[in-house]
């Protein structure tokens, strides 16, 4: 599953066909430098894979609804 993740972050805003594998692809390290604060740190405990996936099935249901 972190696999299929990380595909979908490399690949993100590019068609589904025209996808690469994610060893195809080169990572940048760029680390935001600015100091912040959590507007909200009770979201911020939530699991992102969790997150994630939850959002891609919504979208793939809203596909699924469109054909």
């Amino acid at each position: 599953m972190p696999r299929q993740l990380e595909a979908f972050a490399m690949n993100y805003g590019v068609p589904m066909q025209r996808w690469l594998p994610t060893d195809a692809n080169t990572l940048v390290e760029d680390p935001f430098l600015r100091d912040f604060t959590l507007r909200y740190p009770k979201e911020a405990t939530l699991d992102p894979l969790a997150v994630v996936l939850r959002h891609v099935e919504r979208l793939l249901r809203a596909d699924g609804a469109a054909r």
